[in-house]
């Protein structure tokens, strides 16, 4: 639908939520977090959808197929919502005659201390780029796209998502990335909304963290294999480390002047990272860390099929979850 006709959307206020988890998951935490809100928040939830399994993409696109609201509210199983969320993101979409609209998911307040050290990392400008905004709040509403906006909170129109065939399933992590492509090629538009929160614990230990980062990488590469853009290279240029690297121990080899280049250039990378990380080594490890794991998953990404898991996932709609 091109830009012009997506003030004709009916901006009615009735939203599904969608919550995917795995099988045999408790109910997930965000369902608590809803629970909690104002009540005149929750009258703008019409339902709530969980659904189990083991591909989320294919998750939400059953949930969205049954669901009955004009707007879906994708949350992930341990995102909490906070209080005033949904409200702002439906302005937010409203103020953009848009179709879409996200914002960061935070730290909790009681996050822990290696928590709170991953999320230095995850909201540093070094550590993320632009993506930074998805960890934290970041500047004024504004029409964003795939580098600033979430899946695990994130607002979209039905009609609209339907229309454009959901969520790649083949694709995990890195569909919203895939979806929110065609969404602004089509001519629709997506908000970035700063004061639209939600609270998400960062991974409990340095391995998940690092998991976690070389999962993102290879999901980029696989989602780039299957529609390159050129905003993409960015996101591209971590392949680049191991070639940095391997210059610098050609140019040590090497000896004579070049022998300095293969010196300072690990400092001056070294020295970055310090700098970015706040003056903590800590977090600048970690941002180090983050860095190296994205690219050794874009390497494997480059070469593997993304691989999603079979079965059809159980769909429910819970009744009475206020």
């Amino acid at each position: 639908m091109p830009i012009e006709r997506m003030s004709r959307i009916q901006q009615r206020e009735a939203v599904s939520v969608v919550i995917p988890c795995l099988p045999g998951a408790p109910l997930p935490e965000a369902l608590a977090a809803l629970k909690a809100l104002p009540e005149a928040e929750k009258a703008l939830i019409s339902e709530v959808w969980v659904v189990r399994g083991r591909n989320p993409s294919r998750q939400r696109n059953c949930a969205a197929q049954k669901a009955g609201g004009d707007w879906l509210w994708f949350l992930d199983d341990d995102a909490r919502p906070r209080p005033g969320t949904l409200s702002v993101l439906l302005e937010a979409a409203k103020a953009f005659s848009a179709g879409a609209a996200g914002g960061p998911n935070v730290a909790p307040a009681d996050e822990t201390p290696l928590g709170t050290r991953l999320d230095a990392v995850l909201t540093s400008p070094m550590g993320s780029g632009i993506s930074r905004a998805r960890y934290t709040s970041v500047g004024k509403r504004r029409l964003a796209g795939e580098k600033e906006l979430i899946l695990c909170n994130f607002l979209v129109q039905r009609q609209a998502f339907l229309g454009l065939g959901g969520f790649c399933e083949e694709l995990f992590p890195n569909e919203e990335n895939e979806f929110l492509n065609r969404w602004n090629a089509a001519g629709f538009l997506a908000v970035y909304e700063p004061a639209a929160t939600v609270e998400r614990p960062r991974r409990g230990s340095v391995g998940a963290f690092a998991l976690q980062a070389f999962r993102y990488g290879r999901g980029r590469a696989q989602q780039v294999r299957r529609s390159f853009r050129a905003g993409d290279l960015v996101n591209l240029a971590a392949l680049g480390l191991p070639c940095l690297w391997a210059g610098c121990l050609a140019a040590q080899a090497w000896g004579g002047g070049t022998a300095a280049l293969g010196r300072w250039v690990p400092l001056a990378y070294a020295g970055a990272a310090f700098l970015s990380a706040g003056l903590r080594p800590s977090v600048a490890i970690f941002l180090i860390l983050r860095h190296h794991a994205y690219a050794a998953g874009l390497a494997v990404g480059c070469f593997q099929e993304a691989r999603v898991a079979p079965g059809e996932p159980s769909v429910e709609r819970l009744s009475g979850w206020e």
